[in-house]
């Protein structure tokens, strides 16, 4: 298919900004912003496209903590960009895996993985919707190694293949009272440290 390119990139386009180093990001931010004035009031300059991007992983999945860049697409600047190679679209997605409170204490995905409680990895399987990029579709949801799942889909993709891992945790009745039974053992051995340290301090005295 022929490349595309976009004049104004979107909140959740994956672009290439330089086609030489080929690094692919996502659109995390883009507003019309940054006009003023210069020397003087009738001295004006009109705002601008405005994109934010942050980079992407090399097997094309988002790391919140990776380097941005940002630049402009329109208006008078010097750092323009008024071309960008338009290569997919991304959505962002809030799952909810594990929620629920065990003797007053809420236990999230990762403390569930510290307690070695079940865990299974599905990944939503998304392409192109389109051809300009700009809608997502989802080809299904699977499991396994990641290159086997892309490359089982492969022939399915319009340009890239987007994997968003869903973490899934299985909880079964025995797990869940375990659980509980170790919270009230740490519990009771807390209070005995407690215990411990107040006879300690009062022995220091």
């Amino acid at each position: 298919m022929d490349a595309k390119y976009t004049n104004k990139a979107q909140v959740g386009d994956v672009i290439i900004i330089d086609e030489k180093k080929a690094l692919e990001y996502i659109v995390i931010r883009a507003e019309l912003e940054g006009g003023g004035t210069g020397h003087g009031f009738h001295d004006i300059y009109s705002d601008g496209w405005h994109v934010n991007a942050r980079k992407l992983n090399p097997d094309g999945s988002y790391d919140p903590k990776a380097e941005t860049i940002d630049f402009y697409q329109s208006g008078s600047f010097t750092n323009m960009k008024e071309k960008v190679k338009l290569v997919g679209k991304m959505e962002q997605a809030f799952v909810s895996v594990f929620d629920t409170t065990i003797n007053g204490e809420k236990m999230n995905t990762q403390q569930a993985k510290n307690e070695d409680i079940t865990q299974q990895n599905i990944y939503a399987v998304k392409t192109e919707g389109d051809c300009e990029g700009k809608t997502t579709s989802t080809l299904g949801y699977a499991t396994g190694d990641v290159d086997d799942i892309k490359k089982y889909f492969d022939d399915r993709k319009m340009y890239h293949l987007r994997l968003t891992e869903l973490n899934v945790v299985h909880i079964t009745p025995e797990s869940f009272s375990e659980r509980i039974q170790l919270k009230s053992e740490k519990a009771d051995l807390e209070q005995r440290l407690k215990q411990i340290k107040n006879q300690l301090r009062t022995n220091k005295l």
